[in-house]
């Protein structure tokens, strides 16, 4: 079993007096549960919790026998990256459990015991997107140039690409005519991708689909954009992420409402 892992704790909940289990995206991209003795600190010499959401720890394992088990024990922990600042804009803050949650609702869990785990680095992208999301949010945060739906929507495009869920841009899904010259397009998540004006008269996309004319525009402007250059981001409509999230729920196949930050954002 590997016994030294990074990762990003995405959640944690109490475990009787003093513990907590917390789940952790590791840098393949994938989940573990890890069990932290004495995590919620506390006890006779009142040590403080340093298992905070979003920071990012290198852990040393417990060397389990048990090989089915899904549960890994933390013989210690330190921290490699933290926030400082994002809990000091509720809004920053709401996005960043956000973040976490999505990641948390899409990804799927990993094996320490295989031994071929180390091979598998096609979910990397997941914790590549999640990383350089907090941590660009903390440098917008400290710069004091945060545009939240901006920082939401580059998130979810860069999540939609790392999953290999990223819709068609260039031409219709349907036609394959170029998007040149045309004044109306849709985003389909049916589809898979636009759809041109002409296609859109077909009755049978008439409940499928969502205008999008804006979101074209925008996307073509973040698709080549890396996170390092998250000042060149306008700020943006609200509307125009929400339509890149209903389409991701729908390829993930989950309900908004099922995320318990979605209303916050």
């Amino acid at each position: 079993m590997q016994e030294k892992v990074e990762g990003i704790l995405i959640s944690k909940i109490p475990f009787k007096e003093r513990n907590i289990i917390g789940k952790l995206l590791l840098r393949n991209g994938k989940v573990i549960s890890v069990l932290f003795y004495g995590g919620k600190g506390g006890g006779p010499k009142q040590k403080t919790s340093l298992l905070e959401f979003g920071y990012m720890f290198k852990i040393t394992l417990q060397n389990l026998k048990n090989k089915t088990t899904e549960l890994y024990s933390a013989k210690d922990w330190d921290i490699i990256w933290q926030h400082k600042t994002i809990r000091e804009n509720h809004h920053a803050f709401y996005l960043m459990c956000f973040f976490l949650e999505m990641v948390k609702k899409i990804s799927i869990s990993d094996n320490l015991h295989d031994e071929h785990r180390l091979f598998d680095k096609h979910l990397e992208g997941i914790f590549r997107v999640l990383s350089n999301a907090l941590f660009f949010l903390e440098e917008a945060i400290n710069q004091k140039s945060f545009y939240k739906n901006s920082h939401l929507f580059l998130f979810l495009l860069k999540l939609t690409q790392e999953s290999g869920i990223f819709p068609v841009i260039d031409k219709c899904i349907i036609c394959n005519k170029s998007f040149i010259n045309l004044k109306a397009i849709v985003l389909s998540s049916e589809q898979g991708g636009f759809i041109c004006e002409n296609c859109f008269q077909d009755d049978s996309f008439s409940n499928t689909i969502i205008p999008s004319n804006k979101i074209y525009e925008v996307i073509n402007m973040f698709f080549t954009l890396k996170y390092s250059n998250w000042k060149k981001m306008p700020d943006i409509d609200p509307s125009i992420p929400r339509i890149i999230l209903n389409y991701l729920a729908y390829q993930f196949h989950f309900e908004l409402r099922e995320l318990q930050t979605y209303s916050f954002i």
